[in-house]
């Protein structure tokens, strides 16, 4: 489900109701850690009346307090602490007393204009002008603000006769029609429901009517700080490729300055101004657009500056992933903060002061008792759950244990998962009862969707050991015989706890399209938790329960390589993991978000459903199963659970056996640099052959721009290539070098042969992918055609024989024809799946796992026709296709809040090299250190670089260091990373992601430890995993910085599973010599000296 801040039931902060009188109701909340600004904004655990007032106090100290009402959920609190309370909160809790007495109140009328005279700006928002989006800002420096126009919007680009009447861009603010009302108004803030359609410049709408409601809360104080939530709906889901959330755009230059921040590296500021180039970038933190002293700024984990006209116009939008990423659901939401005004110090450090805390470290509604039992006592109590028509059921694992409650109501039954339990501390890891699946179907008949979850009324709901059965929502015509079984896996035997989801549509009426199920509420673990989402590498999210987070990506792609997500506590010692054991690497949404006004995390797998239009009445099942594990530590004990699943299951991972992995030839696991170079052999030769000698090993060169025609136009067809080439290619190979040209493994120009439609429509149009109505699913890139207009590529469905055909043809007469020691197939392992509905090619309609599947039958079938010394490669690390390619460009992977979680699961299974480079000296330095320790090959850079001192007196080292412990590469396992002791300088540095600021800030010290096992073996020639020995390990020691620097180092000695008592040691130095070291120096400081690159190589001994 496509949300930011929003589950498909209403989320609140659990809650302990403490009496009721006179219709009264009373909480207590604790909070811990307040913001600077003092705002604690927490949703109401229980449905609370319009108009209710609400008084608030601590220890009998009145604060003020107030009750914001919504129809999307049980609306929220907002209370104000003063600056004592909030000193105080920080070194111990808070108890707030909470008391909602009920008013009568009269329902608000919507107004023409509503104008906000707040502390820190004045601000208008205006029926009959952009939409009613805010028109204009007054700064108290007298400064006013009117170039502003606002392009949240929904937009569809197929020019398809079927999709006519979506085709377009369509924006709140030309609806000529809004409606602006205020909600609320009391001490702590004004609120303002602002309802829109989205529209076209001439006010029409598309036929299914999407709107959006827009909640701006405006808190009372100097902060500036507004608080905006979005509710989008449409009447029949139609598929948007784009949804924008908070576009806010500012003309005429001016605000010429902009700054901008990432979590984890607050007193890192980015900045710049509008008038010096074309500029765009995304922040974890927060991003500013400034004149002076006056300031708009965006808080949120996503975004985005961009200056597409320099010196004219600039725009900040929330939510960047979010925007791009298909709605095609009936809902969606979304939340942000705001702040304007006018700094009193820098503009930097006023924001980045704010952004140091937006919410409170940790608030929770006070449950907590000396048995858990008790404790969900007084949830229930809170959340309203109504005892005396529920009848409660538990399960359990060896970790945890699970309450439900059954309830009977209105006709009917519903089944809700009221409590979570970690076993080992008796800790409620949730208290609000949620729901046990979200489904979403469409009746093929009317074409109406309809949202169906556990805590709906069902006619029947019957409960097993193994399965909760739900038999006929009501209150849905015709689904009488519908049912949905749940699957639940738990054993006290055994940790962990498995979810699946089975579809019975009961007729052919019903379709299927999403479904969740295992989703997790988390509650607030503690005070120094932490976050790990499925990036290209392991992102790590601080602070997650007191973050605006939402994070969303389609799995399997770029932004979501693994299958897993975890939160821990340092303090707690352990967390919760949430992985999709999905062995045949299915498409999903994978989602981990921190709803406004809550302190819970939400983890959710979305699954998209496979349809069989021969087989309309059968069953469908979530792929795989959702697997929730409680676990002690941190980061890396949870991946190491994904890690032994992996290999055990998985069926992309390959064979392994003594040398590693079978089936990738030795020359690229002993590869140890690439280049990349583009062009006329005539020219890439003599820099080849240059760069050979300057690395003084052999090198890999990725070759683009060999063929005749244009990057990123007339794709597929790039044969005959450019005069020389063949030739080219023999001469690199010479040099004793291994070359493999640039293709794309995914799209298929519309116009193919410069402005003519050569073979797309006769050839290529057949194994196009298509939505529903037949067009084709197309992008676009930078690339142009000859009159200027956009170059429209096809994605191509892998499934579809003509793609077979057409990448079997370009890979053979490569790798055969022309003797290339392999081919890249661009975007493979970047891109999304798409959700093809073409029958014609031999798939279920829409989701599932046919997408992988069809790409390895494409790639096994290149494979039986290249000689075994020929490799497969793509762009970017996605998990479901390593068995079938053999390296991978990681341009994306950062080191800024990531951890080498990958690299755990897969250092020794698939050959990622490469990262984004510039001339930027420092940045490249960082980036070959992240490289060595993750087990990345460096490179990807163009030959020229090595002309560079700096960089080839640090790089060249680097590579031979790599080159003399070439085993620890490819057969060697990452291990957990070492600590530095001591401190050490660091460098921070814009990575440039082509084009994106990616400020990343790293010690200048890097280490890693690689261990290789000796493993036993079946009779069929399977690893036995639980079978290994450590043979060695390399701790793997690189400064890339230009000052020495000293530290000890901290190894996990029982992680390793060598005894440092009995250990024999060597340091390694970058040419392969070797001399004794005692492992006890490791305890004492050591001297890493700039620019170098060493090891120590460390042994078991004797027994």
């Amino acid at each position: 489900m496509r949300t930011n801040g929003m589950f498909f039931m209403a989320l609140a902060v659990v809650g302990s109701v403490l009496q009721a009188q006179n219709g009264a109701q009373s909480f207590s909340l604790t909070v811990f850690g307040a913001p600077a600004s003092g705002i604690v904004w927490q949703r109401a655990p229980r449905p609370i009346a319009p108009g209710a007032q609400l008084e608030c106090s601590v220890q009998g100290e009145r604060i003020e307090a107030q009750y914001i009402p919504s129809t999307h959920h049980h609306g929220c609190f907002a209370i104000r602490l003063p600056a004592a309370l909030i000193a105080r909160s920080q070194d111990a809790p808070l108890q707030l007393d909470i008391l909602v007495r009920p008013a009568a109140s009269q329902p608000p009328r919507p107004q023409n204009e509503i104008v906000l005279r707040m502390p820190a700006y004045t601000l208008t928002m205006r029926s009959d002008r952009q939409g009613g989006m805010p028109s204009q800002i007054v700064f108290p420096s007298g400064r006013v603000l009117d170039s502003i126009s606002w392009e949240d919007r929904v937009f569809d680009n197929i020019k398809s006769a079927e999709n006519a009447a979506y085709s377009d861009i369509w924006r709140l603010n030309w609806d000529p029609a809004p409606t602006l009302t205020v909600v609320a108004d009391g001490p702590v803030c004004t609120v303002v429901s602002h309802q829109a359609h989205f529209c076209r410049k001439n006010g029409s709408r598309p036929p299914n009517e999407p709107s959006a409601q827009y909640q701006w809360v405006f808190f009372k104080d100097e902060t500036g700080l507004i608080l905006v939530e979005a509710h989008y709906r449409q009447e029949q889901p139609h598929s948007w490729k784009e949804l924008h959330f908070l576009d806010w755009h500012v003309d005429d230059g001016a605000l010429p300055d902009w700054y901008g921040c990432n979590l984890g590296a607050l007193d890192k500021v980015a900045k710049g101004q509008v008038a010096d180039k074309k500029f765009l970038s995304v922040f974890s933190a927060w991003a500013v657009l400034a004149d002076q002293k006056d300031f708009i700024a965006i808080h949120d984990s996503d975004v985005r500056i961009y200056a597409d006209h320099p010196g004219e116009r600039i725009y900040l939008h929330a939510a960047t992933r979010f925007a791009w990423s298909r709605w095609d659901q009936p809902e969606a939401g979304n939340a942000a903060w705001l702040q304007i005004g006018t700094a009193t110090e820098s503009v930097p450090e006023t924001i980045s002061s704010m952004a140091q805390a937006l919410r409170p470290k940790l608030t929770r509604w006070q449950n907590a008792a000396a048995d858990w039992r008790q404790s969900l006592a007084n949830a229930a109590r809170c959340y309203g759950r109504d005892d005396a028509n529920r009848r409660s059921c538990e399960r359990e694992s060896a970790d945890l244990a699970m309450v439900f409650g059954h309830y009977e109501h209105n006709g009917g039954q519903s089944l809700a998962l009221d409590a979570l339990v970690d076993k080992a501390d008796g800790a409620l890891l949730m208290e609000q009862s949620q729901a046990l699946f979200c489904l979403n179907i469409q009746n093929r008949q009317d074409q109406s969707m309809h949202t169906l979850d556990s805590t709906m009324p069902w006619r029947n709901i019957s409960i097993s050991p193994e399965a909760m059965l739900f038999h006929g929502p009501l209150g849905v015509a015709d689904a009488e015989e519908l049912q949905v079984r749940v699957l639940l896996t738990a054993s006290p035997a055994q940790p962990g706890v498995s979810w699946r989801l089975e579809f019975i549509p009961g007729s052919e009426r019903w379709r299927a399209q999403s479904a969740s199920v295992g989703v997790l509420c988390l509650e607030a673990l503690g005070t120094s938790s932490h976050a790990l989402t499925p990036g290209p590498e392991g992102s790590v999210v601080h602070d997650p329960f007191s973050s605006q987070m939402n994070i969303t990506s389609t799995y399997p792609s770029l932004t979501a390589t693994m299958g897993f997500m975890a939160v821990w506590d340092d303090g707690r010692g352990g967390g919760m993991y949430v992985g999709a054991h999905d062995p045949d690497g299915a498409y999903k949404r994978m989602s981990m978000r921190n709803p406004g006004g809550s302190s819970q995390i939400v983890i959710e797998y979305e699954h998209r459903l496979p349809f069989w239009p021969n087989e309309p009445a059968r069953s469908i099942s979530t792929p795989g199963t959702i697997h929730w594990r409680s676990f002690r530590g941190d980061w890396y004990e949870a991946t190491k659970l994904y890690r032994d699943w992996v290999r055990e299951n998985a069926g992309w991972y390959p064979p392994m056996g003594p040398e590693g992995r079978r089936t990738t030839p030795l020359w690229l696991k002993q590869l140890c640099v690439w280049g990349r170079v583009f062009g006329e052999a005539k020219a890439v030769v003599p820099q080849v052959r240059k760069f050979r000698e300057t690395m003084g090993l052999p090198c890999g060169i990725h070759w683009y721009q060999w063929h005749q025609i244009p990057f990123d136009n007339d794709y597929p067809h790039y044969l005959p290539a450019k005069e020389g080439f063949a030739q080219g290619v023999r001469d690199i190979q010479a040099l004793d070098c291994y070359v493999m040209p640039y293709t794309n493994g995914r799209l298929w120009d519309t116009r193919d042969r410069g402005m003519e439609d050569w073979q797309f429509s006769a050839v290529g149009k057949a194994g196009a992918t298509k939505r529903a109505d037949g067009s084709v699913v197309s992008e676009t890139y930078r690339s142009t055609e000859s009159d200027g207009s956009k170059v429209v590529l096809a994605v191509m469905c892998p499934a579809s024989q003509t793609w077979k055909d057409k990448i079997t043809e370009n890979d053979r007469a490569l790798a055969i024809d022309y003797g290339l020691n392999g081919v890249y197939m661009d975007q493979i392992g970047a891109g999304s799946p798409v959700l093809c509905e073409d029958p014609t090619h031999g798939h279920p309609l829409g989701g599932g796992s046919w997408w992988v599947a069809g790409y390895k039958n494409i790639l096994q079938g290149v494979r039986a026709i290249l000689p075994p010394d020929r490799i497969l490669a793509t762009e970017c690390n996605s998990e479901a296709v390593v068995d079938l390619l053999d390296a991978m460009i990681c341009w994306h992977i950062e080191a800024e809040n990531t951890v080498p979680a990958y690299s755990v699961i897969y250092s020794d299974v698939v050959f990622r090299y490469g990262s984004a480079y510039d001339n930027n000296i420092r940045a490249m330095r960082m980036k070959w250190a992240h490289n060595l320790i993750n087990g990345n090959t460096p490179g990807w850079f163009p030959p020229s670089f090595m002309d560079n001192p700096a960089m080839r007196d640090y790089l060249v080292p680097l590579v031979h260091f790599r080159h003399h412990n070439i085993e620890y590469f490819y057969r060697g396992e990452l291990s957990r990373p070492p600590r530095l002791r001591d401190k050490v300088h660091s460098w921070a540095e814009n990575w440039n992601l082509f084009g994106r600021y990616s400020v990343n800030t790293l010690p200048c010290v890097q280490t890693a430890v690689r261990r290789i096992l000796d493993y036993d073996y079946d009779s069929q020639g399977k690893r036995l995993w639980a079978s290994g020995r450590v043979q060695s390990a390399l701790l793997i020691c690189t400064n890339f910085s230009t000052e020495d620097a000293t530290s000890a180092v901290i190894l996990d000695w029982q992680e390793i599973g060598i005894d440092p008592a009995k250990a024999q040691a060597q340091r390694v130095e970058h040419d392969g010599t070797r001399t004794p070291f005692a492992p006890a120096l490791l305890d004492q400081p050591m001297l890493f000296p700039a620019g170098k690159t060493w090891g120590i190589e460390i042994t078991p001994g004797k027994k």
